[in-house]
This record gives C-alpha cells, sequence and structure tokens, in this order.
C-alpha cells in the first residue's frame, strides 16, 4: 500500500526472498483449493454449462435448481421447502 513504508525504501534479499515465498504460498493455496473445487464438483459445472448454451441466460432460480440436483450441495434436507 502507498504511504506505509518511506520513500525509497527498499527491503533486504533475505526479506524480499520471505516476502516472495510468503505470496506464492497465498497464490498456491488458492489454485490448489480451486483446482479441487473444479474437479469434485466438474459434473455439476458440466451441467450448468449445457443449460447455459441450451438457454443462453441462467438466473438464481435456474441456478438453483441445478444445484439442488447435485445432493453434496443442496442447502436443505430432502422433503424441506424450497
Amino acid at each position: 500500500m502507498p504511504g506505509l513504508l518511506p520513500s525509497g525504501w527498499q527491503p533486504s534479499q533475505d526479506t524480499q526472498q520471505h516476502i516472495d515465498a510468503a505470496v506464492r504460498q497465498i497464490v498456491m493455496t488458492g489454485f490448489d483449493r480451486a483446482t479441487t473445487l473444479l474437479e469434485e464438483k466438474r459434473d455439476l459445472l458440466e451441467r450448468c454449462a449445457r443449460e447455459l448454451l441450451e438457454r443462453e441466460t441462467l438466473d438464481e432460480q435456474a441456478l438453483r435448481a441445478l444445484t439442488r440436483q447435485a445432493p453434496d450441495i443442496s442447502e436443505k434436507e430432502e422433503g424441506d421447502e424450497p
């Protein structure tokens, strides 16, 4: 963030390596989580993609209906009112 450090200040090489490693870890953790979710939800993703190709748009109600078809994603137990 601008203004937090003195103008012209440069971290040492050791500090910069720690910063780089921390940033890399944050990015890779997010990447791994996104990849895992996409792999786990691949069927749902493909079902939504097919529906999008057919309809061109999906509103909230259509997305909720699609996700209710996936038992591990539904927000309510079977028999509950939508």
